[in-house]
């Protein structure tokens, strides 16, 4: 069973499993998915899902240490939180501290927020659990190991204009500037936006 959280209309668990169930942190118009859910508070039994999904849904926790337990709780033993999140590469620093609309912050000094806002965010999280707050994460969550895999796209998607503002640009040479960028260690390393991560559940 494979639970995703903040899937909101785009559900790409549905996509790939049958068995599935979708959360969405605001509300939204769908038989299918749970509205009005926060990560910190989930309604299902222990040990119920193999997996868990959060898609740019683990930088908008407001409590990530309580929601991490919460997703642990709900995770049977091995089970996995899988993450998509945004990646710190010299190019990605940039974008999301002085382009993108969430904040990239790494001189907090709490990984909680006051805001009750559902959107408001801080990019720069997955980072400061692997670093700044990396004690931490071991002490509160000892039963999770964080495997990090490379970045999965880079000046593609920028020049592509994102999810929200196409460009003209040619999706052929999206496409092949793409498959150049997944070769290159060295390029992602430098110009990476985005990074899946692995929040394994250790017996």
């Amino acid at each position: 069973m494979i639970l995703e959280i903040g899937g909101g209309a785009l559900k790409y668990t549905e996509t790939y499993w049958e068995h599935s169930v979708v959360t969405d942190a605001d509300e939204f118009e769908s038989h299918k998915v749970l509205t009005g859910i926060r990560a910190e508070q989930l309604p299902f039994k222990a040990s119920e899902f193999d997996y868990v999904i959060a898609k740019d849904s683990l930088h908008h926790f407001k409590d990530p240490i309580k929601a991490l337990l919460e997703i642990d709780r709900v995770l049977k033993p091995g089970g996995s939180l899988i993450v998509s999140e945004p990646y710190w590469s010299p190019l990605g620093r940039l974008v999301y501290r002085f382009i993108h609309p969430e904040p990239w912050d790494t001189k907090v000094t709490d990984l909680n927020r006051e805001s009750e806002d559902l959107w408001d965010s801080n990019q720069a999280l997955l980072l400061l659990l692997n670093t700044k707050f990396a004690n931490q994460f071991r002490r509160d969550l000892p039963t999770y190991r964080i495997e990090l895999y490379k970045p999965t796209y880079a000046l593609s998607y920028l020049i592509s204009g994102g999810v929200h503002n196409r460009t003209r640009v040619p999706s052929k040479f999206l496409i092949w500037l793409n498959r150049i960028e997944l070769k290159s260690e060295l390029l992602l390393k430098m110009s990476g936006l985005n990074v899946i991560a692995e929040f394994r559940k250790v017996l």
